[in-house]
């Protein structure tokens, strides 16, 4: 992974405005500024946006105080390829977190997943690495250059797994314990199935036995079968012979009612026939009065037609009237709706016009109001401006105060240390002080601690009064924002005022007018002047309706005579028709007296047909229980058979199922031998995979490789006084495991005082074994197949060298420079700047952290 560009917006001690950090193309570079000022800000960034880890407490800590988010867009390339990464997070929630690649085009194509956790695994899969692994090989973090060293033999291991990439090997574990589990499943189901078929093969001679008899009896019940089936069907043609005849008697019977409907039928026609001649002789004995009434009805016709011409044309002529009748309601209508609208316009503009003088008054009283508050949106900017300049002292002060306190507390560690002992050792060099120097540093750190606490109360002091005097402005502000809000409510009330003054004053002005027109509209109306010519055309036409009048009379009676003779058409067809009646239903009622004659001769014949046969159907109910029991009993045969034959069937496929179950046997025996041989096998590359297998392997033969590494740059620091040692295995100290040896990844020290285990070491020789550790570890990643990283960060330890162990250390960078791609430098020590010919200086303002390249 090498850094490209960083660009940063109220992250940590950086603010907005913040020009973009770009790296590219350098090499070895020095990143220096005081303590305080924003230096381990930059790799914080970086480390947030890859991992979302830093050094901060919590996750809002990162923004800016004072600011309500922050943002951080972070370029860096692996390989051949060029990634970005945008994060952003606000104080009252939403965050962002997006991962993107840049394409040949210049184009950018989202990488990033569904949620955070997807995104975060997407990056460690792109740097093959999480945080721990590259704060323990990469990046060299204030305050943890101790991180492999200090770690426990797990974690040593598991730093050194993924720098190797051990974790093909344990999905390779993993994988074959998987296949070992189906292996072992197989065998199972195998030996299970094999017990379930042999179970089954115990019953074949039983199969065997069964499916004999089942013969046996088939044979029986097949023979009576036949000798049945030819007595059933006797029986069955003497039983149907007689069901025909007997049929036939129901048919005669079922016939016998028919026929005496019918005869009953006819004499009912006899009757009907009887009642229709007395009828028609009836109606034929009034044909002369009849046809007198039909005669008077067709004259009133006759009379009728001329005066309803008549009539037509009165009711022509009224409805003329009535529609005259509405063109002159309308026409009043009309002037009586604009004179009414005349006069409500009239009343609501005398109304408003009352309204005039009041809304002067308010404009007036409003207006003075208003002038009574003075310019208050100058005063309002000046107490902002004081305000602004309040916050931005308590910012700086508080940063002041985390300085000094920082300060302190390192002071009193170091107090501490030369108070531990009756000869504490020198923090640079690491020999013992001989008693004056340890008073006079004593001494010198007490008088540089009180002197850091003066200036904390100074600090906090100012910090109180900053805060008291933003308090104050906050205060005046807020009033001054009450009258401004105030004095916008006058105004919008002055200027509704106006406008409606103003709408007064141009609406009374039509008063006059319309007062005149009110006038000549009511003058109209008193003199109906409206619609003139249909009011004469009315007086016409009414004149003409009276004369009408007299036909509508005549027409009323004729109409009223008529509807009395309604029924003589009806009345003359009568007659017709019974003339008609009286001529042809003689005829036909001599007819159905011969018919009903004939059909009582015929049910005398049926009757004596069903008695001859009701004495041949006698013994039909014996021969029915007869061919019942004959069928019941050959039923009875089948089923015997039936049975016989299922049970020969089921025999069969259970001895069907026997000669499988023997093949089955077999590739089941098979399988589980197949099955118990995977099982031995994947058992073995368990192990073989698992951690005390390759990896085991992986590690010890990459450990000769780290020591090389990290002995080369000891030689450099320490002119060959020191060399270290990487131990896997050390024996057992409890008595019941003598002799056996335990798995370790201790790191022993040898130098001109002996050997000695790391944990003896401390101050410079600690940082230095350290930073060698530290070195080859990052070289090994960097130097391994297929391993992105390419970047080496320094942010610690240089304070704990003296002059010519600094010297070491940066000929031991220079010599590791061609290893990397780019190594970050940070440093505050004056000395350790000009030792780079690339450096970043940051800075601090009141705006924030800000940096420049020389």
């Amino acid at each position: 992974m090498i850094p490209l560009r960083l660009q940063l917006k109220n992250f940590m001690s950086y603010g907005e405005g913040v020009p973009p950090l770009d790296l590219t193309g350098m090499r070895l570079v020095c990143l220096s500024g005081d303590n305080g000022n924003g230096k381990t800000a930059l790799l914080d960034a970086m480390t947030w946006a890859l991992f979302g880890e830093t050094r901060a407490s919590s996750d809002d800590d990162v923004i800016r105080l004072g600011a309500t988010d922050c943002q951080v867009l972070f370029d860096f390339q692996i390989g051949e390829s060029e990634y970005r990464i945008h994060r952003a997070r606000g104080r009252r929630g939403g965050a962002a977190w997006e991962l993107q690649i840049r394409q040949e085009d210049g184009s950018t194509r989202s990488l990033s997943g569904t949620n955070a956790r997807e995104t975060k695994a997407k990056i460690e899969q792109i740097l093959r690495m999480d945080y721990q692994t590259f704060l323990a090989s990469g990046y060299l973090a204030q305050g943890r250059a101790d991180e492999f060293a200090r770690a426990t033999v797990a974690d040593r291991k598991k730093v050194l797994a993924d720098i190797l990439d051990l974790s093909r090997y344990e999905r390779l574990e993993q994988l074959a314990r998987e296949r070992r589990k189906e292996a072992e499943d197989r065998e199972t189901d195998a030996e299970r199935d094999l017990r379930a078929i042999e179970a089954e093969l115990e019953h074949e001679d039983r199969y065997h036995l069964a499916v004999e008899a089942a013969e046996t009896r088939l044979v029986a019940a097949t023979a009576g079968g036949e000798v049945l089936r030819a007595e059933y069907d006797a029986l069955f043609a003497a039983v149907q012979r007689l069901e025909e005849r007997e049929a036939k008697a129901r048919e005669y019977e079922a016939r016998i009612p028919e026929i005496e409907g019918e005869i009953t039928g006819n004499r009912r026609q006899l009757a009907e026939i009887g009642k229709r001649l007395a009828e028609a002789d009836a109606i034929i004995a009034r044909g002369p009065e009849i046809e007198r009434v039909h005669k008077r009805a067709g004259e009133l016709r006759e009379q009728i037609a001329p005066l309803e011409t008549q009539y037509d044309a009165a009711i022509v002529l009224q409805r003329e009237a009535r529609e005259i009748e509405r063109r002159v309601r309308d026409a009043f209508d009309a002037l009586d709706r604009e004179r009414y609208r005349l006069d409500s316009e009239v009343k609501v503009l005398e109304k408003e016009s009352e309204e005039r003088e009041r809304y002067e008054s308010e404009m007036a009283r409003v207006t003075d109001e208003i002038a009574g508050y003075g310019d208050m949106t100058e005063r309002h900017a000046s107490i902002e401006e004081r305000r602004i300049n309040a916050d931005e002292a308590l910012v700086e002060m508080k940063a002041l105060h985390a300085t000094f306190c920082a300060r302190r507390l390192a002071v009193q560690k170091r107090l501490d240390g030369l108070s531990s002992s009756d000869l504490p050792a020198c923090e640079y060099c690491g020999q013992a002080l001989p008693p004056e120097k340890r008073h006079r540093a004593v001494a010198d750190a007490n008088a540089e601690k009180d002197d850091l606490t003066a200036r904390e109360r100074d600090v906090v002091a100012q910090g109180r009064d900053a805060k008291k005097a933003a308090d104050l402005c906050r205060t005046d502000s807020e009033q001054l924002q009450k009258s401004l809000r105030t004095i916008s409510t006058l105004e919008a009330r002055h200027a509704q005022a106006t406008q409606e003054h103003l709408r007064i004053v141009k609406r009374t002005e039509m008063l006059p007018d319309l007062r005149r027109r009110r006038e000549a509209y009511e003058g109209q109306i008193a003199r109906r002047e409206y619609a003139v010519a249909e009011q004469e055309r009315l007086v016409a036409v009414s004149a003409r309706l009276e004369k009408l009048e007299r036909v509508t009379q005549q027409l009323t009676d004729a109409r009223t005579e008529l509807a009395r003779c309604e029924n003589a058409e009806r009345d003359l067809l009568k007659l017709q028709a019974a003339h008609g009646v009286r001529a042809s239903e003689p005829v036909r009622a001599g007819e159905l007296s011969e018919e009903i004659t004939r059909r009582e001769s015929q049910i005398g014949k049926a009757r004596k047909q069903i008695s001859e046969i009701r004495t041949a159907t006698g013994a039909l109910p014996e021969r029915h229980k007869e061919l019942a029991a004959v069928s019941g009993e050959m039923r009875r045969s089948e089923e015997q058979a039936r049975l016989a034959e299922r049970e020969i069937g089921q025999g069969a496929a259970l001895l069907a199922r026997c000669a499988d179950l023997k093949i089955e046997k077999v590739r089941r025996t098979d399988e589980r031998v197949e099955a118990a041989r995977e099982k031995d096998l994947y058992k073995e590359l368990i192990g073989a995979f698992g951690k005390k297998g390759v990896q085991a392997l992986i590690i010890e033969n990459a450990l000769p490789e780290i020591e090389a590494q990290a002995n080369e740059l000891l030689s450099r620091m320490t002119d060959g006084a020191m060399q270290l040692r990487l131990l896997t295995q050390r024996e057992a100290k409890t008595r019941s495991a003598a002799g056996a040896s335990i798995e370790t990844l201790d790191i022993i020290i040898s130098d001109d005082m002996g050997t000695r285990p790391y944990e003896m070491y401390s101050g410079g020789e600690a940082f230095r074994i350290n930073f060698a550790l530290r070195i080859a570890l990052s070289r090994l990643l960097a130097n391994r197949a297929g391993a992105p990283l390419q970047t080496l960060i320094l942010d610690e330890g240089f304070g704990t060298q003296d002059p010519r162990g600094r010297e070491a250390l940066v000929d031991a960078i220079n010599s590791i420079a061609d290893s990397f791609a780019l190594i970050l430098v940070i440093t505050h020590i004056e000395e350790m700047k000009e030792a780079f010919n690339t450096r970043i200086e940051v800075t601090k303002g009141p705006r924030g952290s800000t940096f420049t390249i020389a």
